[in-house]
């Protein structure tokens, strides 16, 4: 006599197996989404940092505002002669390069924090990728720097698909870290400002 599953052993072990998936699959499908953004974010950042330092190596200057790249407050001649760029943005029409009014925090309340930090000029990179820079050097030694790593596209919140940082007029980039200067830390409330220095702090990972 030949032995087999009954049809009730199967249909059991398929439910078995359903109710697994159902309470494992959305939360691979949230890691990878958070791997992604990390590794965007990365690229963005990495850009960058290399963009700022080729300038101020082309240009033989020790500070930003030497290369003569950020004259009068504006961003886009760094823009135009480091990044690959899809579209470059002024004050005055930030609207066709990124959606000023549709952020809002990781608690779910409204954020806008192009309107907040006074962004002067935004460009969208051949990557899809946002960069925005308030360049003011002249004035101030730090100027605020906007990365969106995917554009436009959703879920535009803060410290998962956008960041806040500072550029410091030496060209190195301030990851605002949210700690006393002692290696404490509270990233008890991430925002956009301090949700870089979180993934940094644990080792490229999105574990918020």
């Amino acid at each position: 006599m030949k032995k087999g599953f009954t049809l009730a052993e199967v249909l059991v072990t398929l439910g078995i197996i359903g109710v697994v998936a159902a309470l494992t699959i959305p939360t691979l499908v949230q890691n990878h989404k958070k791997h992604v953004y990390v590794n965007q974010l990365k690229k963005t950042y990495s850009a960058v940092s290399q963009g700022l330092a080729k300038a101020l190596v082309d240009n033989n200057a020790s500070t930003l505002v030497e290369t003569r790249l950020f004259n009068n407050g504006s961003a886009i001649p760094f823009f135009q002669q480091y990044f690959k760029t899809a579209l470059i943005c002024n004050k005055g029409n930030l609207s066709a390069c990124i959606d000023e009014h549709g952020y809002m925090s990781i608690d779910g309340n409204e954020n806008h924090p192009i309107l907040r930090g006074g962004y002067t000029d935004c460009a969208v990179l051949s990557d899809g990728a946002i960069v925005c820079i308030l360049a003011d050097f002249i004035n101030s030694n730090i100027e605020n720097l906007f990365i969106d790593i995917n554009g436009k596209k959703k879920p535009n919140v803060a410290g998962r698909d956008y960041f806040a940082l500072m550029i410091k007029n030496d060209g190195t980039i301030d990851t605002v870290i949210d700690g006393d200067g002692h290696g404490h830390y509270d990233f008890s409330n991430i925002d956009e400002y301090n949700a870089f220095s979180k993934i940094m702090y644990d080792g490229w990972q999105m574990k918020y």
